[in-house]
């Protein structure tokens, strides 16, 4: 195949899962935690509201929060280390587009999540073509994109949404292991932040990447350029958590030594009513 006929398949096989998901994207369900997301989503947009003076938005957010707040939720006042790539710009798309309808909000952030997920799934693509063929390639990213359970949960915005952006940082990984350049090393720097963001298994991805990079000097034995360049991926790794995670900006070094620790302690009770009970 040549690169236009690579192309088109390309972009018949997205064409086709877009078309199909457009068409079923109401009929995957809304898992039990989707109410807390968007209560997290609106906590955190008020949250900046308040430190930048949009008093509309604060005012509509406090709102939303006395709204969407019940018996069955954690208080994300207690419950604060969730990430916010998701949860907050939804929410700023819910008061933009004054969407009242709770089905209406959660659809749309299924549409969103899946979105994502595809591009997730073209850079997934993109790892397969360092290594295999186009046919290989493309095998891959059908299997990617089609399994069940991934397909299922790329609506959900928890593990696969996560898995998306891993397999973008993964790529810009690779990228930055063969051609050590500043700006792949920004781009990955950037994404590593945003998986880091949604789950905190993320903070292993720089430790594998300068382990890699210490085993490479002993080949290429170009220690201080190396070096250099880690401290720079490194220092703009934490930049851009700390942008991207509110949660970081009142007090930084502590707040990102408590998040390892609520790993253990602080998981989100939510409550679901069975025949008549709450559990």
């Amino acid at each position: 195949m040549n690169l236009t006929q690579k192309n088109i398949l390309l972009i018949l096989f997205y064409s086709v899962t877009i078309f199909f998901v457009l068409i079923t994207y109401e009929d995957y369900g809304v898992h039990i935690e989707e109410k807390f997301h968007r209560l997290n989503g609106h906590y955190w947009l008020n949250y900046i509201s308040k430190i930048f003076g949009f008093l509309d938005i604060q005012q509509i957010t406090e709102n939303k929060i006395k709204e969407i707040s019940d018996f069955s939720l954690s208080s994300v006042a207690v419950y604060n280390k969730y990430g916010i790539l998701f949860d907050l710009p939804t929410a700023l798309i819910e008061i933009l587009f004054n969407l009242n309808d709770v089905q209406t909000i959660y659809y749309l952030k299924h549409l969103l999540s899946f979105f994502i997920f595809l591009v997730g799934s073209f850079f997934f693509f993109k790892i397969l073509q360092q290594r295999y063929n186009f046919f290989f390639s493309f095998v891959g990213l059908f299997l990617y994109v089609t399994t069940p359970r991934i397909f299922g949960d790329s609506f959900l915005y928890k593990d696969v949404l996560f898995l998306s952006f891993f397999s973008i940082t993964f790529y810009f990984l690779i990228k930055s292991i063969l051609k050590l350049n500043y700006k792949n090393l920004l781009f990955f720097a950037v994404f590593t932040s945003l998986s880091f963001n949604l789950k905190f298994f993320a903070i292993l991805i720089p430790f594998f990447y300068t382990f890699i990079i210490i085993i490479k000097n002993f080949y290429l034995n170009n220690y201080i350029n190396n070096f250099k360049k880690i401290i720079f991926y490194l220092f703009w790794f934490f930049i851009f958590s700390y942008i991207f995670w509110p949660y970081l900006w009142s007090d930084p070094l502590n707040n990102f030594l408590d998040l390892f620790s609520s790993v253990k302690n602080d998981l989100v009770n939510v409550k679901i009513l069975y025949d008549g009970n709450y559990i």
